[in-house]
């Protein structure tokens, strides 16, 4: 009788092995098969990335940046033709000037697909810098229901007297509420809200700029004199937007919202149609001596939401003249679209 216990014991293990044999075989002829192994993953040029304090979240792992690797632009652009084909329509205008020094980023939001132009090239980013500061004000929101109700009071120096575009409407001697001074930094570019905000949470926006992993000057006066952003950079403050993966969905569906108010209509709004929504922010910097201009820079980075394939693009300049600026990133933009618009139809068609 013990010998019949054990005899069947050892054919019921003996049947477990077996079958949990088949069950491997099978895991690693379908992955093997299908292409699901590790060897062709890390061949893939596709990529998302992550780099927040993994020891803070145990249950999820937020997406700050998504597209493909930079040093592989060359083989993910085999993969999408029609990007391949733009890249070459924008880098004919970018060369075409060289009166206007610029770099440009542009993301397909539906395949991922991206290509760059004078990738390694950096600029002042200026008022670009309102885009991560809403972001982080909207971070400290979650955890910190009130702060949008919380009153400033305004008693410092007039900033908006350093700009050419945009009509601050924030003034000294008034006070206003954080939400207030989110919307003004943003959609009229106000220099004096920025300054208040920065001041109120000194530390916001260094914490977006660790969360990113993008380096940010230690001082003051080298953040806002120093060139040492590119355009992918700005790129991912706003995929990161539209992914909604670092903020909540209410949060960055209503700054998105609030970019897309803005009132400078002179760079990437002008290159696409007038019913075309762009959540966007723009950012300019001249810098002169004794009076006389040495370098003007503008740039202007958005969500295009074109029906069928929504981008991003971001257009940074640098030069002499600004209305020649404007020009660029206006016929940039335009190419852009009228490209993204073309591949979009034929594969309607097809």
């Amino acid at each position: 009788m013990k010998i019949k216990n054990n005899l069947n014991k050892n054919i019921f293990f003996g049947l477990i092995g077996f079958i949990f044999g088949i069950i491997v075989m099978i895991v690693i002829f379908y992955t093997n098969f299908f292409g699901f192994n590790s060897a062709n993953v890390n061949k893939s040029p596709f990529f998302t990335e992550s780099s927040l304090d993994n020891d803070k979240y145990n249950f999820l792992r937020p997406f700050i940046a998504s597209g493909y690797k930079d040093n592989n632009e060359k083989e993910s652009l085999k993969w999408f033709p029609s990007e391949r084909n733009l890249k070459n329509l924008v880098q004919d205008a970018v060369f075409e000037n060289n009166e206007v020094k610029t770099s440009v980023f542009f993301l397909n939001l539906n395949n991922s697909g991206w290509f760059s132009v004078n990738p390694t090239d950096t600029f002042i980013p200026a008022s670009l810098l309102k885009l991560p500061m809403l972001i982080s004000y909207y971070k400290l929101h979650e955890s910190e229901k009130d702060l949008f109700d919380k009153k400033i009071n305004y008693q410092g120096e007039n900033f908006n007297q350093f700009k050419n575009l945009g009509n601050g409407t924030i003034v000294p001697g008034q006070t206003y509420t954080v939400k207030e001074l989110m919307r003004e930094m943003v959609v009229h570019s106000d220099n004096n809200a920025l300054q208040l905000l920065y001041k109120y949470r000194e530390e916001s926006l260094k914490s977006i700029f660790a969360d990113m992993n993008i380096p940010l000057p230690s001082t003051d006066q080298e953040i806002a004199s120093k060139d040492f952003m590119t355009a992918r950079d700005i790129g991912r403050f706003l995929l990161v937007l539209y992914n909604s993966s670092y903020l909540s969905l209410e949060n960055s569906e209503e700054a998105l919202q609030i970019l897309s108010e803005s009132v400078f209509k002179d760079g990437i709004v002008a290159g696409v149609p007038s019913n075309i929504v762009v959540s966007h922010k723009f950012g300019e910097r001249t810098l002169d001596q004794n009076g006389q201009n040495l370098k003007t820079e503008l740039h202007d980075c958005g969500i295009v939401y074109h029906p069928n394939i929504p981008y991003i693009v971001c257009v940074m300049t640098k030069g002499s003249d600004i209305e020649s600026e404007k020009l660029q990133i206006q016929k940039i933009s335009k190419i852009i679209y009228e490209g993204v618009d073309s591949f979009a139809n034929n594969s309607k068609e097809n």
